[in-house]
This record gives structure tokens, sequence and C-alpha cells, in this order.
């Protein structure tokens, strides 16, 4: 059993540092941004043209990456219009709701026929480890595009292949934990022995 507690937090650690490096090896030997292989154009900015964002609300009190949140997206207009969620936006919780703010690491691009809402559930991750986690129905709004490390962390993850949820293949729990626990290293820029 000692041996058991002493291993947990070597393995957490090794685990955000693989998910880390996933991320970084690919530019460093291939000089690019991206892995090998991925043609996919990740937008740098939010771009509604014209619809408007006008719910979003967390949809699980458990979670800290995956769908924690739904939006509903509504296009006005008399024309299609593409809608475009990039990696990085930040989402924060509503005034007075001490939880943590959430950040989009799948990007969603999404057509929205003229006059009509659609309600799109991205996948994000949490951002502040001190802070609570989203409960159910906890309203959330849409705020900044982050900078710096966590941006490029946050570009990273775009281009993987993330799991589903935690039960969608024998390592997801793993792969989703570490991920977390990268991001709230980077996000709050403090050491794996901190967490």
């Amino acid at each position: 059993m000692h041996r058991s507690k002493r291993l947990a937090p070597f393995l957490i650690t090794a685990l955000s540092l693989l998910t880390i490096l996933a991320c970084t090896i690919p530019s460093l030997i291939g000089g690019g941004d991206s892995p090998a292989g991925t043609t996919e154009e990740i937008a740098e900015t939010l771009e509604l043209n014209g619809a408007t964002i006008d719910d979003v609300s967390a949809i699980s009190s458990d979670d800290t990456i995956g769908p924690v949140l739904s939006l509903q997206i509504t296009n006005p207009g008399s024309g299609e219009v593409v809608a475009t969620l990039p990696c990085g936006l930040v989402f924060h919780p509503g005034q007075g709701i001490e939880e943590q703010s959430l950040m989009l690491i799948q990007q969603i691009v999404i057509d929205i026929p003229p006059g009509e809402s659609v309600v799109v559930q991205p996948y994000e991750v949490c951002i502040e480890s001190n802070m609570d986690v989203p409960s159910t129905g906890s309203a959330y709004q849409v705020g900044e595009i982050t900078s710096g490390d966590l941006l490029k962390f946050a570009r990273c993850l775009c281009r993987q292949d993330l799991p589903e949820s935690i039960t969608s293949s024998p390592t997801a729990f793993q792969d989703l934990f570490g991920i977390q626990i990268a991001v709230w290293a980077v996000a709050d820029d403090i050491s794996f022995d901190d967490l």
C-alpha cells in the first residue's frame, strides 16, 4: 500500500508530461506548428458572421473536461451563416458563481440556417484548479480568447483526437486526466507538486 501512494504522484506527473510532449515534439521535429498529417485550419478568432450566442450553461456537474457546456447559437438573418468557435475561447461563470472558467479545446464550425437556433456541446477543459467544478445549470458567458502558453496548448489539443468520454476507451480516463492536470499546470503556472 505504501508503494502505491508513492507511485500515484509519479503517474500523474508522467501522464501530464506526456500530454505536453505530444503537443510540442511534432513542432520541434518537423519545424511546424502541427502534427504531421494535420491539414485542418484552426481559426484564430470567434467568427459568428451575424449569429448570436444566446445561452451558455453547464450540462455536467462532475466533469472538468469534455462537453461540459451547452451553447445555443441563433442566426437572426435571412441567409445561412457559418459560425466558428476557435480553440482557446474561454467561457466564464456568471456573476456570483464561484466555478471554474472553461476553455474550448476542439474547434466548432457549424452551419446555421436563417432564422433558426442550434444547440452545440463543445469540448472544453476547466482552467482554474482552485475553483469549483461547473454545476449543472450554471450560467456561463463567452469571454476572451486566451493567450500565451495556454493558447499554444489549446491549439495543440485542437489538433488531437480526444476521447469522447472517460469510458470511451480503456485509456480514456488516464488520457483525459493527464490533459486536465497539464492544462491546470499551464493555466495556473504551477508545478505538478502543487496540484
